[in-house]
């Protein structure tokens, strides 16, 4: 077995001069699928499309914006891309620098494993209220929400508290409906 002394481990300095997209998870490099399947890209857009509506419906009340692929730096050793994200922070920066509210990966072949483990637990350690998993083949969508520091599955219910006075609420069946 390897000492884990010889193991290189990289910063967000060294991530920077990367060429290609990348994540970096606890300072281990890991190169990014290429472009998503047209499947993955129009589920995608469809969340995109439905999401911005209402929010759009709760601008007075609700100070969240949405992100598509934007990456997220947890910290000098973990950088990652959600391929969507609810931020509800005033700060408007060229990455995620606080805990998403919601985070939407679409589940494909290649990010599978990675999307219900690694960032599963990711996600769940730096708080992050609402982990949806996509599923656009199978049109399935799983829910967990943070309750005492630990994911728990949502088997019902489309609304998320976003913040106080933001509340969403997403219909599922009619985005996957429009999926072809």
């Amino acid at each position: 077995m390897a000492d884990k002394h010889y193991i290189p481990k990289y910063t967000y300095a060294d991530y920077m001069q990367w060429d290609g997209k990348w994540e970096l998870i606890y300072g281990s490099p890991v190169a990014m699928s290429p472009s998503p399947k047209r499947l993955h890209q129009e589920l995608g857009v469809l969340f995109i499309e439905f999401i911005k509506s209402e929010l759009r419906k709760n601008k007075k009340e609700c100070p969240c914006s949405l992100v598509y692929e934007l990456d997220w730096k947890i910290d000098s050793e973990t950088i990652v891309c959600p391929d969507i994200a609810i931020i509800c922070d005033s700060s408007y920066t060229d990455f995620i620098e606080t805990s998403p509210i919601l985070i939407i990966e679409i589940l494909s072949s290649s990010t599978q494993l990675k999307d219900r483990n690694t960032k599963f637990s990711l996600y769940e350690s730096c708080g992050v209220k609402y982990y949806l998993m996509a599923d656009p083949e199978k049109k399935q969508i799983e829910i967990f929400e943070l309750i005492d520091n630990k994911y728990k599955s949502r088997v019902e219910g489309n609304d998320f508290q976003l913040t106080k006075s933001c509340n969403i609420s997403i219909d599922f069946d009619s985005i996957f409906a429009e999926l072809k």
